[in-house]
């Protein structure tokens, strides 16, 4: 018997290759065409951004986080103690 492989079996390998090289160029066209599209569909300014905005006076970001406990208003010695556990 001989190891070495048949004429279908050369084919068939052959047949593959091709049809991966065949995918792999069909996927890349696809991707090029989709980043076209994309760039050329959103390309600059999105519009939705005119859409809403948003302000927040010092004031009322002040009142918000003054609820909001913070390190440096708990003692040094709770500190300490709560990290060593």
């Amino acid at each position: 018997m001989s190891k070495a492989p048949r004429l279908t079996e050369i084919s068939q390998r052959r047949t593959i290759e091709s049809l991966h090289r065949a995918l792999d160029h069909t996927y890349r066209q696809l991707l090029q065409t989709a980043k076209t599209d994309w760039q050329h569909l959103f390309a600059g300014k999105d519009p939705s951004d005119a859409c809403v905005s948003v302000h927040i006076s010092k004031e009322e970001l002040a009142d918000e986080l003054a609820g909001i406990p913070r390190a440096e208003s708990v003692p040094v010695r709770v500190r300490i103690n709560s990290n060593s556990r």
